[in-house]
């Protein structure tokens, strides 16, 4: 009866063992996902900058961004007419 209860006292640690690698290996993947989406999101505006010389890349954001004139009387700006 007491190598049941010592087999069972082993089994048990090591399953916590397996428990916690595998709770770290879990933390592990995330992290590296996350870096891998940030490493990607890097090399695609890498990839534009050496495409598109400086000054049309440069247009090409403010061709995306709305046109706002700015009107000192408001509060806000205001759309350009």
């Amino acid at each position: 009866m007491s190598d049941r209860r010592s087999l069972n006292g082993f089994i048990d640690q090591a399953v916590q063992r397996k428990e916690k690698e595998m709770a770290a290996v879990a933390a592990k993947i995330e992290d590296e996902q996350s870096l891998a989406g940030k490493m990607q999101k890097q090399v695609k505006e890498l990839a534009v900058s050496s495409i598109l010389p400086p000054q049309l890349a440069l247009a090409r954001v403010s061709l995306l961004a709305p046109v706002v004139q700015y009107d000192s009387a408001a509060s806000w700006p205001q759309k350009a007419k």
